[in-house]
């Protein structure tokens, strides 16, 4: 996500923020705190811990305190109860209700109890110290895990647990890389952290409210069955970048190719915003940028050139005054600047659209290239590269005025 698209969302958020809900929230995590502090976790008994029992007069377990009031801290429910270690209830076929416990923390109810509470003192002791290392290794499910250590330190550990959901929000963000679907949940939590602290405004936020504008801007813009927007108001469902596959497929410009602009019917008289993108149509182009960026880097590393690497640069991510989106190298370290066009379609004709100010700059850059990225959404997009297709202007390419609409053929 580009940072003005960012800082649109944020506002729309700030407007609507429920304080509170962020009351309600500190309420709730004071209280289960007073009940259950770490210091007695080690002398819990298991009528006082497990899911599936209710206290005598009616006190909540741990693990209920967990699982239902605390939902509104990061939502744990819906995985099995053997994410407890020990629970009180049916499992599988077996509808016999008991006290069960998970084998990987012992044989017996009583020796699996005791290895749980033992982790989550771990654990504990680990979030206490940032130990991010102890916290990926230790054997405690990772949605508890996560869940554990956000309510007792809820300034220092991100109320989203799932990992799948984690790698779904980097995605959305474009904070993913070709390493960060392989880790651990708790470092793709930092990763949302240094977000978080990088913009700031959502520096100055509590890491509850960061979660909820998380959760509801994927509510809102991602999820099909949760969002009432139509498909072209949402972001698609991106593949894990680490698995796209992405090549180059250069060709001439069709010098013979004569293109129209198409005349779209519109029963209202309104002068069209050439600029104006649909969530959608964003998401798409913040996909291709992204695309292009990291095989600049990845092809600059394979020729030997890590240092080249290192200064391949999203330029349009944090600014779009440059005229270009990313910066990247030849082999001889010579600067490239390139302007990424992305579509979901196949290989054909596209149409684009170019400010003057770009258009411009463009023909007065030495070394500017346009990559069109095809079937952007795809595990194997192909990039067309152009150089510089402005200056002089090829033949094959026409320029309509508007702001400037690019209509271009690979031949």
């Amino acid at each position: 996500m580009k940072l003005k698209d960012l800082n649109k969302s944020i506002a729309k958020f700030e407007i609507g923020f429920d304080k509170i809900r962020l009351q309600h929230i500190g309420q709730l995590l004071t209280e289960f705190q007073k009940e259950f502090p770490i210091e007695n976790i080690a002398k819990l008994k298991k009528e006082d811990y497990v899911y599936g029992t209710m206290l005598q007069g009616g006190e909540r377990t741990f693990c209920y305190w967990l699982e239902k009031p605390l939902d509104v801290h990061g939502r744990i429910s819906g995985s099995p109860c053997s994410q407890y270690g020990v629970w009180h209830g049916t499992h599988g076929d077996d509808k016999v209700v008991k006290y069960r416990n998970t084998k990987k923390y012992g044989n017996s109810v009583v020796n699996a109890f005791e290895d749980i509470k033992w982790n989550i003192g771990e654990v504990l002791k680990a979030g206490a110290a940032k130990d991010h290392q102890n916290i990926a290794q230790n054997k405690i499910a990772p949605k508890f895990k996560g869940k554990i250590l956000a309510t007792y330190y809820p300034n220092d550990y991100l109320s989203i647990y799932a990992d799948e959901y984690l790698d779904d929000i980097l995605k959305y963000f474009n904070l993913d890389d070709l390493d960060s679907f392989k880790e651990k949940p708790i470092r793709k939590q930092q990763r949302l952290l240094d977000f978080k602290a990088s913009h700031e405004i959502m520096d100055t936020w509590s890491l509850t409210k960061f979660a909820i504008f998380l959760n509801e801007e994927l509510d809102q813009n991602y999820y099909p069955e949760k969002s009432r927007k139509k498909e072209k108001n949402r972001v698609p469902t991106l593949i894990d970048i680490a698995m796209v596959s992405a090549e180059f497929a250069d060709s001439e410009v069709d010098e013979d190719h004569n293109p129209r602009r198409e005349e779209k019917k519109s029963h209202k008289k309104k002068s069209p915003d050439y600029l104006k993108k649909s969530r959608r149509a964003k998401a798409i182009g913040n996909r291709g940028e992204q695309i292009v960026f990291l095989k600049e880097k990845r092809d600059l590393e394979k020729a030997g050139c890590l240092d080249l690497a290192k200064k391949v640069k999203w330029i349009s991510k944090e600014t779009d005054g440059q005229g270009y989106d990313v910066l990247s190298f030849e082999l001889d370290g010579t600067p490239k600047q390139i302007e990424v066009k992305a579509t979901s379609r196949t290989r054909g004709q596209l149409s684009f659209f170019l400010t003057e100010f770009e258009h411009q700059l463009a023909k007065g850059f030495e070394n500017y290239y346009v990559y069109i990225v095809y079937e952007t959404l795809s595990k194997t997009p192909n990039i067309w590269r152009i150089s510089n297709p402005f200056n002089p202007l090829k033949k094959g390419i026409k320029m309509f005025d508007c702001v400037h609409e690019v209509c271009i053929q690979p031949k």
